[in-house]
């Protein structure tokens, strides 16, 4: 019977998101996490501090997102990752640690560590807006930006839905004409003339409903209403953001790579210092467990 409530209740693995506390928090304290996660992966180049990142992004696209969909992801992201270290260790030449030498050239160990470490971060960032795009939906984006930026956030939020919506679109059109036989090699054009119709009755509706009339105040179809526990959490991120901030500058959680470089050094760290990330990355799965707990999944 519990199995047969679930299924009704929409209940799937990789699909969470409206049991859990996290998704439920106000669009600006998720916006403040997604923002640290970036930050965070740009400033820092400790091979620890960013297999933290990684694996806390990842867990999440796995719990807001299809396993499945979301390893298909990884895998590419991986590969450009590869291809970034790749082209690290061919064009950089700095370093002293020389791993293998061709034709004129040389490779060493510290522009491919370098390579890694930057090919982490940027992977960790793709792989964080797989659960950003689920948590972050068009209408908080909207709510958050649109007071302040009304027309940017109105154009960025339109291009986001633009590629995805295309993408969509491209797929059927693809599988009808496979079933009727055709080629697919020429859908260019159907795919350009739907999206234009559609978005000429976008703009239809938009203009029926007075979007744009001088004087009319916004309203959002949906609410957000900054609670006590937003405030907890928002405060919580702050800190945690200042704590990681003074770290960095007194020169935590950064490694010397092509100046004296030594993989003791490399792996080094300091629990009191590593502390404030791991806490900081951990914070939308307090609210998972605690959401488990409760029993409303």
């Amino acid at each position: 019977m519990e199995v047969l409530k679930r299924r009704r209740q929409g209940y799937r693995l990789g699909s969470t998101i409206k049991y859990s506390e996290f998704y439920n928090l106000h669009p600006v304290v998720q916006l403040f996490y997604f923002a640290g996660i970036v930050a965070f992966s740009v400033m820092f180049n400790s091979p620890i501090y960013l297999a933290t990142i990684f694996w806390s992004v990842l867990v999440l696209g796995l719990v807001y997102e299809f396993p499945m969909k979301v390893l298909k992801l990884v895998g590419f992201y991986v590969l450009i990752g590869i291809v970034i270290v790749a082209a690290n260790a061919i064009s950089s030449q700095r370093g002293t640690n020389v791993l293998f030498e061709y034709w004129d050239s040389f490779v060493t160990v510290e522009s491919i560590v370098f390579g890694i470490l930057s090919a982490a971060a940027l992977v960790s960032i793709m792989i964080m807006f797989i659960s950003f795009n689920k948590i972050v939906v068009q209408d908080r984006f909207l709510f958050i930006f649109s007071k302040v930026f009304p027309t940017i956030a109105f154009i960025l939020m339109m291009t986001l839905r633009w590629i995805p919506y295309l993408k969509r679109l491209t797929t059927e059109i693809t599988g009808v004409r496979k079933i009727q036989g055709m080629g697919a090699k020429t859908i260019g054009g159907t795919v350009f003339a739907y999206g234009a119709e559609s978005s000429m009755a976008s703009a239809e509706s938009m203009k029926s409903r007075g979007y744009g009339t001088a004087g009319q105040k916004r309203t959002f179809y949906f609410n957000y209403k900054f609670k006590k526990t937003d405030l907890i959490f928002l405060l919580v991120e702050l800190f945690l953001i200042a704590l990681n901030i003074i770290f960095l500058v007194s020169g935590f959680g950064n490694v010397e790579i092509y100046k004296n470089f030594s993989t003791q050094k490399l792996f080094s760290i300091n629990i009191l210092t590593y502390a404030p990330l791991m806490l900081f990355c951990l914070i939308p799965y307090v609210q998972f467990f605690q959401t488990i707990a409760k029993g409303k999944r």
